[in-house]
């Protein structure tokens, strides 16, 4: 398959973004071909780097990925010369990319800003090619929280009209953001065009990184690494730099590294206050970023206060490349998410707040080195388990192969509404059964009343699912992901809680919210995930749910499992496949009275019926295979 990629800063390794190239590299390593029309015009050094004087277009090799550089019209501040620059690289974009004589496959037009997606797409309908938007940052509305411009500048209004037309001409939208189809959804996109790949690691790139030994060096090293511009607040660092500065706070030193517009004001502000805890470097490549990283014993990830953030989340490179280096970061960013905290590899504090940042590099400074070993352990797990590039990588595989997942089980508003109705009504009904059950968790152990568990969602997007916690504290982090019966993690509210499906009822919240639905595959773990095939990756098309025919199939599945040495291999050998194939068939068939059937029968088997033993397994399959023809 041929795969062209219309990204305007698209990088290389010896640059810095380089999301564009790493998921190529992992698609030409699949054998695809890929082509990437990038500016050769450096957007941190504000100089031409890549076409050489008097040529147009230059086209370089990067271990297998093509790079059609393009000239475009310089510029060093956010003025008319940028628009240019845009505008530019979109126009040559277009008529490279129409005098090439191949035909792609598949087109991806990148919207940092606009034009290099019109492009791509302008070119898909020259070729006959698919065509696919991604999009990496959300314009008009970060322009308008940033102050440039305002809510009814006509530009707004231009920019409002040119996305919501390539999203409506896309056959898929890659987004970045966890929460970002909330936005979509208002501009009457459907929800089953949105996918989200997020940013992610490549974790090679990191093997040079010193190992980090927790911070034993007389000297406390925070490091910022990135763009120097508005959109990252660096001032509120310096100014956190100039509260540490006093003899008491010696042993703290503040390290920023990279480029930008904003560069030559932060030096002279910095010098200003008289910051001899500051030190300034230029931008490093991406291919020697872990060496200088290594120098580092936290990291800084701080974003002003932005209300795109508060709504959709955050996703970013660095935030990734600093979990994954083994050391604690100080989360600064007000988002509706937080990968920091569902990692716990570090510290929070409020954007924009000098005092709280000063607080928390030194909290961090203070902490035992082991303490700051564990925050970076975690950090490494989560980037492993969730950005991985390979991982992402078969996210967007399984866009350009069409499998056609996407068109099973399309969500229905009458089901939305059903989810909605049950949902608040039940909440309300079994409020004395819920009050009792977290009394009954909270005196039977130590811990949480409630289990949050991370899962993984419609269109892979992770979601924390609510369960009363059956299990003691941290059970997750001493043992398998399957339970057996007899799993002696197991506390005994826990017993009667699960015995009674009472540990299930909270989800009645993640229902509310959108992330589940009261009928639906069950929502499962992202390891699992992981091993799917593509076929199975049809599950993944529709909101997973509290019950459906595979679970009251294997209602009991822990009885299955007891006694097991490795309950998650016998789960996958003996559970897995036969779930799998009734929650496929669920898909196809699902409806709407499909759905109430299989409500009834949940309640009828919670009130109802015995708990389910190894010799009725056999019995409840075929009354759920039964179930899903009628």
């Amino acid at each position: 398959m041929n795969i062209w990629i219309f990204n305007h800063y698209a990088d290389t390794p010896d640059r810095q973004s380089t999301r564009s190239y790493d998921l190529a590299r992992q698609l030409v390593e699949r054998g695809y071909q890929v082509t990437i029309f990038a500016a050769g015009f450096s957007h941190y050094k504000f100089t031409e780097e890549r076409v050489p004087p008097g040529k147009q277009w230059k086209e370089e090799d990067w271990n297998g990925v093509r790079f059609m550089w393009l000239k475009t019209f310089p510029y060093r501040g956010n003025d008319w010369r940028r628009v240019l620059n845009m505008l530019s690289y979109g126009w040559r974009a277009f008529l490279l990319g129409r005098q090439l004589s191949a035909k792609p496959d598949v087109i991806i037009g990148t919207h940092v800003h606009p034009v290099a997606a019109v492009a791509g797409y302008l070119l898909s309908k020259v070729k006959k090619s698919r065509f696919i938007f991604e999009v990496t940052d959300l314009w008009p509305e970060t322009l308008i929280d940033i102050g440039a411009l305002t809510p009814h500048h006509p530009l707004v209004f231009l920019l409002r009209i040119w996305e919501k037309f390539l999203y409506q001409r896309a056959e898929k939208t890659i987004m970045l953001w966890p929460q970002a189809h909330r936005y979509t959804t208002k501009l009457g996109i459907a929800e089953d065009k949105i996918v989200w790949i997020p940013h992610g690691v490549d974790l090679s790139r990191l093997h040079a990184m010193k190992p980090y030994d927790g911070g034993l060096l007389p000297t406390f090293t925070v490091m910022f690494l990135g763009g120097q511009s508005k959109y990252h607040g660096i001032d509120t660092i310096l100014e956190a730099a100039g509260i540490l500065l006093n003899p008491d706070n010696g042993r703290v030193r503040f390290v920023i590294v990279g480029g930008g517009a904003e560069g030559g004001r932060l030096h002279s502000q910095a010098a200003k206050m008289r910051l001899s805890n500051v030190e300034f470097r230029s931008m490093v490549p991406k291919s020697e970023i872990g060496k200088v990283m290594g120098e580092a014993d936290a990291f800084i990830f701080h974003i002003r206060k932005l209300i795109v953030l508060q709504k959709y989340g955050i996703s970013a490179n660095k935030l990734y490349d600093y979990l994954s280096s083994g050391r604690p970061v100080i989360f600064a960013v007000d988002s509706s998410n937080n990968p920091v905290e569902e990692a716990q590899a570090g510290i929070s504090v409020p954007a924009e707040n000098p005092r709280a940042l000063a607080e928390a590099v030194m909290c961090l400074s203070r902490l035992p080195p082991e303490e700051r070993l564990r925050m970076g352990q975690n950090g490494i797990a989560f980037v492993e388990q969730n950005h991985d590039i390979r991982v992402l990588a078969n996210r967007l595989e399984g866009i350009l192969s069409d499998s056609g997942s996407s068109r099973l089980g399309r969500p229905t508003r009458v089901k939305r509404v059903l989810d909605l109705l049950v949902s608040t009504a039940g909440l309300v009904i079994l409020a004395p059964f819920l009050i009792f059950a977290a009394a009954l968790v909270k005196w039977d152990s130590t811990g949480p009343v409630f289990y949050r568990g991370l899962r993984v969602g419609r269109f892979e997007r992770p979601f924390r699912i609510f369960k009363f916690r059956t299990m003691v504290q941290n059970a997750d982090r001493i043992g398998a992901s399957s339970t057996p019966e007899d799993d002696a993690r197991v506390t005994w509210a826990g017993r009667f809680l699960r015995k009674h499906k009472l540990d299930e009822l909270p989800q009645l919240l993640n229902v509310i919210k959108g992330e589940m639905s009261l009928v639906g595959p069950r929502p499962q773990i992202p390891w699992a995930v992981e091993l799917y095939t593509a076929d199975e990756k049809a599950v993944l098309s529709v909101r997973p749910g509290i019950t459906d025919p595979a679970s009251l199939r294997f209602r009991n599945e822990g009885e299955i499992l007891r006694g097991s040495a490795n309950p998650d291999q016998e789960y996958l050998e003996k559970i897995h496949p036969e779930k799998m194939r009734l929650s496929l068939e669920y898909i196809r068939k699902q409806s709407f009275w499909l759905d109430c059937q299989i409500l009834v029968n949940t309640l009828a088997v919670v009130l109802f019926r015995p708990p389910q033993n190894r010799s009725g397994v056999e019995r409840d399959g075929a009354k759920a295979r039964e179930t899903i023809s009628q």
